[in-house]
């Protein structure tokens, strides 16, 4: 039923976050099933949800070109049934999928379709799903601004964007996704050379996943630190921060070949 769908769409989602991208595609498999043999709900979640979980995954796989490609049919399918839930589900999806490993000529239709995306689920009062388009849309400029020769731009409309998606993850009190805004707002201020600003937003969401226990998150997150410790030419600062981020990291990995 309903409930069982909703928690395989639930666990694909987590899996997905966690790059557990097999377990992410097998439980988003099972959720569409569940989900097509219910009546559909155009303002719920549900068969498309399943679909850009699935293509996440593909994505993440490495199967970026097929995930775009199916995700660009789905849209046009949404788009012919004026779905307008499903046309923003899509374009966020091919929105994520064109942001990493595609080049710069794919990249490009990030923002478009990650903006319609913003604009699209603001309207349908989707708290969750806008930050999450408004997120994108900040990563996204944050990579033009490092292929312009003026970066603060970009970079100002990338911290723009994500203290955005911040005010509306801190209103539904996912920290997860607090300390995914404040990581994109660090890397802007970086950009534009605020370096105390960029290292004090990234404690930040350090303390965030500690609170969480989102080790994997915390240990990149420190790894991320000492770099902006370097670039502020505090060494020591950088050497503590980097330590720590390889101890975490080692920690994981036994953890990990235990299991």
């Amino acid at each position: 039923g309903l409930a069982t769908a909703s928690r395989l769409l639930r666990e694909a989602e987590e899996a997905l976050q966690d790059e557990q991208n097999d377990n992410a595609l097998r439980c988003a498999e099972k959720a569409a099933a569940c989900y097509g043999r219910l009546p559909n709900d155009p303002e719920s979640p549900g068969l498309i949800d399943c679909q850009r979980a699935r293509f996440q995954a593909m994505a993440q796989m490495g199967e970026r070109k097929r995930a775009l490609k199916l995700s660009k049919e789905e849209l046009d399918v949404c788009l012919a049934a004026k779905d307008t839930r499903g046309e923003a589900i899509m374009r966020l999806c091919i929105a994520e999928t064109v942001l990493e490993k595609m080049g710069s000529k794919h990249r490009k239709e990030a923002i478009p379709n990650a903006t319609k995306a913003a604009h699209i689920f603001r309207d349908l009062e989707d708290d969750r799903l806008e930050a999450m388009s408004l997120l994108v849309m900040a990563n996204a400029h944050l990579k033009r601004s490092t292929a312009v020769m003026d970066a603060t731009k970009d970079s100002q409309l990338a911290i723009d964007f994500a203290k955005d998606a911040l005010d509306l993850v801190r209103s539904l009190q996912d920290r997860r996704q607090e300390g995914l805004a404040l990581h994109t707002i660090s890397v802007g201020y970086l950009h534009l050379q605020e370096f105390r600003q960029a290292i004090q937003l990234c404690k930040q969401a350090i303390k965030i996943y500690q609170e969480i226990g989102a080790r994997k998150l915390e240990a990149f997150e420190r790894r991320v630190l000492a770099r902006w410790h370097l670039r502020k030419d505090e060494p020591d600062q950088a050497l503590e921060a980097a330590e720590k981020s390889l101890h975490m990291f080692r920690e994981l990995e036994q953890s990990r070949s235990v299991t």
